[in-house]
């Protein structure tokens, strides 16, 4: 079966499971691959789609308009994944849009996500412990508990990403932080919000994508809350990344 996949936790996932994807987008860059881009994640040229005669074309709700289902003269997957909990069954539906080894290795992740789902969840009481920090720009002040979380995701305007997102259930997962994600942003999934709005025991986790945040650690650090570098593909790249990277860290106990 010949794929065309627009959501790159998808191609990532299914190249692994040995899927024949013979179109991506260009943010599709794991693993690397001379597989034909045909747009991004908002856009898709139907030409070059038209060029690979695929069979099966891949979407997320969340990720890709509508417009691209509606418009596509090719068969559909769309996921909905909002949240952790929704992998297993996402991911058993995705499996049976194959067959054969493709089939069962998709049945397989399914399998492995719910076991880590399976496990118990804790409370650290330290936020400088928290897993996927690529740096720490401004350190947290030991000894202090209970801050705001705000995962941002883009400047200009300033984006968080909130509760209800994969994202968020990723947080819980790894740290248990549900009741602090969010605090003082708009009830959004992606809200947009004003630095001076944030209270100012808030820790500002930066994601290393969609926005290259790297590139302005300086500026960050200049901002007068605890602030973080962290790894946004672990967090938000659902499928075989994001269970890679908490399956590491049970091997290493850094979360139960």
């Amino acid at each position: 079966m010949r794929v065309v996949s627009m959501v790159p936790s998808w191609t990532e996932t299914l190249i692994a499971c040995g899927a024949d994807v013979v179109g991506r987008t260009r943010f599709c860059i794991h693993p690397r691959t001379s597989i034909p881009v045909v747009g991004g994640t908002k856009e898709i040229d139907w030409d070059k789609v038209d060029k690979l005669k695929p069979d099966l074309l891949i979407l997320d709700r969340e990720e890709n308009p509508k417009s691209i289902a509606d418009e596509s003269p090719y068969k559909v997957y769309a996921s909905h994944v909002t949240s952790a909990q929704d992998l297993p069954l996402e991911i058993e539906n995705l499996a049976g849009c194959f067959d054969g080894k493709v089939s069962a290795e998709l049945r397989a992740l399914a399998k492995r996500w719910q076991s880590v789902l399976a496990g118990k969840r804790v409370v650290p009481a330290d936020l400088r412990m928290l897993p996927g920090v690529i740096e720490w720009l401004t350190p947290v002040p030991s000894g202090l508990e209970d801050r705001p979380v705000i995962y941002v995701i883009w400047k200009k305007p300033w984006m968080a990403a909130n509760r209800g997102t994969f994202i968020s259930s990723m947080l819980e997962l790894t740290f248990c932080l549900r009741e602090r994600i969010g605090e003082g942003l708009s009830q959004a999934k992606y809200p947009e919000f004003d630095l001076e709005d944030l209270s100012p025991d808030s820790v500002l986790l930066f994601s290393s994508e969609p926005f290259p945040f790297a590139k302005f650690k300086e500026e960050i650090a200049s901002l007068p809350f605890a602030s973080a570098l962290v790894d946004g593909e672990a967090f938000s790249w659902f499928g075989l990344r994001s269970l890679l990277f908490i399956e590491e860290l049970q091997q290493r106990r850094l979360v139960p």
